[in-house]
């Protein structure tokens, strides 16, 4: 009708039309990353691929810049067109839900084992022989524990704790290339892999003194890739990946000398009578040795 304003849609799917762009530059929207947010522009499915040019054409104009000095919105994948035949239905079947698996799934496999679903881990829930249903070979894996000896997968827990007075001074490590390590709390302590001991760079380590009674209050799991222990002293930083704990049984004796011979030099002691206080610093835990 005559006289009637017609709306101009620049995102069809978000409804955004012109007028919404330079209202939000009115608003004192000046980066085109707080124009799209403002307005919803190209936060639809399609990604403004069919409206952010558009929309950054109207911004410009409303602030007098060529296009290029606004600058564009962060692209996001996939960056040319593709057909939903090439994205859809990969999530079906198998591939429905992520499965993990632990270290022992391919040797429960090969012995027939019944998994059951923890959370997305794949864990052996019993081990039928010719012939039996479910009760009947939990009814005789029972018996042969009792009577022998049983192996249970608990990798897939999600809490490892070491409490109590008479919890061990060391942990103890098996990885499953058959290597076994005793490494003692104070070791663990004094090669933290935080930034707090080792520092952000080579040569600004800070040597760790009177450790000898530390011990470890509580681990707790990182993913499946790393633990955290809680050391007696408050030390709560250091992120232990798998490979650096086995990095650390592996040279235990060499690095073992190397720090004692630091404290020797230094004069320092491992006894905690002996111990200037600590400085205190923050730690990321993300650092290597």
């Amino acid at each position: 009708e005559n006289g009637k304003g017609v709306k101009a849609f620049v995102d069809f799917q978000n409804d955004v039309t012109a007028k919404d762009i330079r209202q939000a530059v009115r608003e004192g929207m000046r980066s085109i990353e707080h124009v799209k947010r403002f307005t919803t522009n190209g936060m639809a499915t399609d990604q403004g691929k069919t409206s952010n040019l558009h929309g950054l054409a109207i911004a410009a104009d409303m602030l007098d810049k060529p296009i290029p000095e606004v600058g564009l919105t962060t692209f996001r994948a996939p960056y040319t067109p593709v057909t939903f035949g090439a994205i859809v239905g990969h999530a079906r079947g198998a591939l429905f839900d992520p499965t993990r698996k632990t270290a022992m799934h391919s040797w429960a496999e090969s012995r027939g084992a019944v998994f059951e679903d923890v959370g997305q881990w794949k864990r052996a829930w019993y081990f039928p022989q010719a012939g039996e249903d479910m009760h009947a070979a939990v009814n005789r894996e029972c018996v042969t524990v009792r009577n022998a000896a049983g192996i249970f997968d608990a990798s897939t827990l999600g809490k490892i704790e070491v409490v109590g007075p008479d919890a061990a001074r060391f942990m103890e490590l098996l990885f499953d290339d058959g290597s076994r390590f005793e490494l003692p709390y104070e070791y663990l302590r004094v090669y933290s892999p935080s930034a707090e001991v080792r520092g952000h760079g080579a040569g600004q380590e800070t040597l760790q003194v009177g450790k000898r009674e530390v011990t470890i209050t509580s681990v707790e799991p990182v993913g499946s890739y790393a633990i955290k222990p809680v050391f007696s002293d408050g030390h709560d930083s250091g992120l232990y990946s798998w490979d650096y704990l086995y990095e650390l049984g592996v040279r235990q004796q060499e690095w073992w000398q190397v720090y004692l011979d630091r404290l020797q030099a230094a004069g320092a002691s491992r006894e905690p009578s002996e111990a200037p206080p600590a400085p205190v610093q923050g730690g990321c835990g993300h650092h290597r040795h």
